[in-house]
């Protein structure tokens, strides 16, 4: 124990003032660095979060149909089969079709 005391009061000793200073410019500069890094680091994941959140949104979005149906004789089952059909035969998406009224013209038995 009082050897590693004794060493560090004399690697203390022969450091001079210049190498001293030298030190801490280079252990702040490069606190710095390593600073500047997790700041891109950060910027980087919330660039990928934003992107994330904005492909749920626009996922619902396309989901989600304009306005109301009118149904007639058709359960909501086979409305929503139907316009997933017309939606993807058109290849438009389905929140840009407009479905005003589903109409059940004949039943086959």
């Amino acid at each position: 124990m009082i050897h590693n005391t004794l060493w560090s009061i004399s690697l203390a000793q022969s450091i001079g003032l210049g190498d001293a200073g030298i030190i801490g410019i280079v252990g702040i500069v490069l606190v710095m660095l390593v600073i500047g890094l997790l700041m891109y680091i950060v910027k980087l994941l919330s660039c990928i979060v934003r992107k994330v959140e904005n492909g749920r949104e626009s996922a619902v979005k396309a989901i989600q149909s304009k306005g109301q149906v009118e149904l007639t004789n058709v359960s909501e089952e086979d409305a929503a089969l139907i316009m997933a059909i017309v939606a993807d035969r058109s290849s438009v998406p389905l929140n840009h079709i407009k479905f005003v009224s589903i109409k059940l013209l004949e039943e086959n038995k």
